[in-house]
């Protein structure tokens, strides 16, 4: 249901009033208030890392929390690791491929 202006502003006038209650004021489902008082941008971290700050710093990907710490220097260090290995196809392998491993002689 589209809201009609005198709608949205009598939500956006009354923060303090339940929105069940405003719904049955207004003649709307309450879910469609609760969404009008959130932010109309979201991100859901699809394809992109994303560091969100909420208490602590969470890095999102693909729908997911991969990393959550307190420091803002070992966020942003796990980020870049994060972006380095999206950017280098490191997940569609096999494993882990680094070059250290070259130097290494198993099983000669």
């Amino acid at each position: 249901m589209k809201l009609t202006i005198e709608q949205k502003r009598v939500i956006s006038q009354n923060p303090n009033i339940h929105s069940a209650k405003l719904a049955k004021l207004i003649g709307c489902n309450h879910k469609t208030i609760q969404r009008s008082r959130v932010s109309n941008w979201s991100y859901t971290g699809v394809g992109i890392p994303f560091l969100r700050f909420d208490g602590v710093f969470r890095i999102k990907y693909k729908h997911k929390f991969i990393f959550a710490s307190t420091s803002i220097n070992k966020s942003m260090e796990v980020l870049e690791h994060l972006i380095w290995c999206i950017e280098n196809d490191m997940f569609n392998k096999s494993r882990v491929e680094h070059p250290y491993f070259d130097i290494l002689r198993f099983g000669e």
